[in-house]
């Protein structure tokens, strides 16, 4: 859930790091993260 918002982004902030080591920057797809909607309650 929630909990991996942070590895996912410092996941994405190495991909990035390495594309530009590696002079690859024309080949990364973007890193998208967003926290899924918290479901609402059904009022009966």
């Amino acid at each position: 859930g929630l909990s991996l918002e942070p590895i996912l982004l410092a996941l994405c902030e190495w991909g990035q790091h390495h594309a530009d080591e590696l002079n690859e920057m024309d080949r990364l797809a973007d890193c998208i993260i967003r926290p899924r909607q918290a479901r609402q309650p059904a009022i009966a």
